[in-house]
Formats: structure tokens, C-alpha cells, sequence
């Protein structure tokens, strides 16, 4: 990782849902956008699929994702995700991180990337890998 932070910032569900109902958030994941500091990963672009309600809002989410890079799930980053869990498991907290935001913070790891969320998972799998993260507004402080 470079002394100046992470190159990228991947993007987490858990932040872009949140660009909808709180525009601090919009703000924010936009200005980063603009920026081009942003990617997201594969996971990322899956669960926000998920997310989606109808099939407009799946096509509103697309393009809204759609200009971003895309980070890469390789042999060795799915290598990685699986000694993050086992470190989660020898903590006692593997329950605390689901696959995907395991995923998610492996590619980031493998990119030199950084996590933008909102979400406690990433707080858990930083403290055992090294992952950077960040809230994109402070914990409880949005619904």
C-alpha cells in the first residue's frame, strides 16, 4: 500500500444503497467518483443487483456502476479470502463477515484498495488482515 492510502476505493453495497435515501452519501460516493478513485468489485456489482426491487431500478443501478472499474477475482485473491476466514474463525468472529464482503475485501487487499462502506463486517475483517477501510458517514449515524 502507498504512504498516500489506497489507489482505489471499492465501492460497497452497503454504501451505494445508501446513495438513495441520504444525499450526504450521494454526495460523497459521487464527488469520489469523479474523482476516478473509485472500482468496484465483482461482488459488489452482484449484490447490488440483489438489491434491486424491480428491473427498472436493476437498469438505474447498472448505469449507475457502469463507468467504474472493475477489480479482478483471481486464484490468488480467493486464496486470500479464505485466510481471512480462517483468521476470522481462529478469533472467534467468523460469523461477523459474510462470503461476499470477504470477497470484497480480498480483491480490495489484492488491488491495494481500500473499502468504502457501511457496514461493521469490514471493521471485523480489517482487524485481521490489514484491509483499509472506510464508513462512508459515521457508524449509526444513517438508517
Amino acid at each position: 500500500m502507498s504512504a498516500a492510502g489506497p489507489r482505489w476505493l471499492i465501492i460497497d453495497t452497503s454504501a451505494l444503497v445508501r446513495t438513495w435515501r441520504h444525499p450526504s452519501v450521494a454526495e460523497t460516493v459521487g464527488r469520489l467518483a469523479r474523482e476516478r478513485i473509485c472500482a468496484i468489485s465483482p461482488t459488489t456489482m452482484l449484490e447490488i443487483g440483489y438489491t434491486a426491487q424491480s428491473a427498472e431500478q436493476w437498469n438505474r443501478l447498472r448505469d449507475a456502476v457502469s463507468g467504474l472499474p472493475v477489480l479482478e477475482v483471481t486464484p490468488e485473491v480467493v486464496i486470500r479470502a479464505r485466510s481471512i476466514q480462517g483468521a476470522l474463525w481462529n478469533t472467534g468472529h467468523v460469523r461477523a463477515a459474510g462470503a461476499a464482503d470477504v470477497l470484497t475485501a480480498a480483491i480490495a487487499i489484492d488491488a491495494e484498495a481500500g473499502v468504502l462502506h457501511y457496514d461493521a463486517d469490514f471493521e471485523c475483517i480489517a482487524a485481521v488482515s490489514g484491509l483499509e477501510q472506510l464508513w462512508v458517514a459515521p457508524r449509526g449515524s444513517i438508517d
